[in-house]
């Protein structure tokens, strides 16, 4: 994924199962116009991979190194799925060298609690690779607008792209002021200026793929600064459309949080459903033994063909129109580290007679 206009999807989805209101936002990730990068130049660049699919097939969303046991990335790279689902390549220059840096579990993952478009994957065990630095808002100063930033990422190479790049690629982007990204962004997305950096220009961005990733700038000394995890945007390198990005040092007590509240863990992947499965009899949606801090639940029962769901609570009796049909049951965990939804597989409602 990249910063996808349509990026921030599962985050929607979450909303929207909550009932709250969301932000209308396409997420699309990239790099374009831009160049291979330096062999080690990036030790903590991370690809957050699928569990198991080693290469450019396996690639997901980008990330960057905050700690030994911690990855930053972005939050629709990560809603919605379980940490056996995927693995960090930290590291690694290029995608297909499996004998270059490391592959490591995730074994749980944090979304920040508030607007931002971020994440936090914890590592099953310690790397080697050393973190990035992380700018404050004290230096501000490096990442003004007009200020030149570069975004490091496996994303497509042109908005049309097939698939990611083997190599880690680079690509300088220029810093574009809050009111000239609300301005191009005006009827398509809200741009919170308080939680974002806008940079990118007419051939030279990130794309999807990028997703997660880092922006960064370099301080005096010339040592990198990450200032912000790509997020969205509107298309790829288009001219009226920087690509947005969460601001980092605006989150840093997240960032930089050792215990956040990490996202309910399922003990199975599936839902049950339980009880007698006929006409009038209570069935009871099970959602199973979850590791979690106050993790709450939502239900949902769908029957038949009808696309919008028969029932909302946790026990659900079909009446006389399901006969014959199937039914199912959804239960989302929720809490403030995040969110899973589990569907059980269908049983067949019998009749009375």
């Amino acid at each position: 994924m990249r910063r996808a206009v349509a990026g921030l999807g599962a985050i929607a989805a979450l909303a929207a199962v909550l009932a709250a209101p969301a932000a209308g936002a396409e997420h699309d990730p990239r790099i374009v116009g831009g160049e291979i990068a330096q062999p080690g130049a990036y030790p903590w660049a991370v690809s957050r991979s699928e569990a198991g699919t080693e290469g450019p097939a396996g690639h997901g969303c980008g990330g960057s190194l905050v700690s030994a046991t911690m990855v930053l990335t972005a939050a629709h790279c990560v809603g919605g799925i379980t940490p056996d689902d995927v693995d960090a390549v930290v590291g690694r220059d290029r995608l297909d060298d499996a004998a270059d840096g490391e592959r490591v579990d995730v074994t749980r993952y944090a979304l920040h609690p508030g607007q931002f478009d971020l994440a936090l994957l914890e590592l099953g065990t310690p790397v080697s690779q050393p973190p990035v630095g992380l700018a404050t808002l004290a230096e501000a100063a490096l990442f003004a607008p007009g200020e030149t930033a570069t975004a490091i990422g496996w994303g497509l190479r042109s908005e049309n792209g097939s698939a990611p790049s083997n190599d880690l690629r680079q690509v300088d982007v220029p810093i574009v002021g809050d009111a000239d990204c609300r301005s191009a962004y005006r009827g398509f997305a809200r741009i919170q200026p308080s939680s974002s950096i806008c940079a990118g220009s007419a051939g030279h961005d990130t794309c999807s793929g990028d997703s997660g990733g880092p922006l960064f700038v370099h301080d005096a000394s010339g040592t990198p600064l990450q200032v912000g995890v790509t997020s969205f945007g509107r298309g790829c390198a288009r001219a009226r459309f920087p690509g947005v990005y969460m601001e980092v040092p605006a989150a840093l007590d997240f960032v930089t949080d050792p215990d956040p509240v990490f996202a309910p863990i399922p003990e199975r992947r599936l839902a049950k459903v339980r009880g007698t499965s006929r006409v009038g009899e209570p069935l009871t949606c099970d959602e199973g033994a979850w590791a979690g801090e106050d993790i709450k639940f939502r239900y949902r029962w769908f029957g038949g063909f009808r696309p919008a769901p028969v029932g909302r609570e946790r026990e659900f009796t079909p009446g006389e129109g399901l006969a014959g049909k199937r039914v199912n049951c959804e239960v989302l965990a929720h809490n403030e580290g995040g969110f899973v939804p589990l569907v059980s597989l269908p049983v067949r409602v019998h009749g009375n007679g």
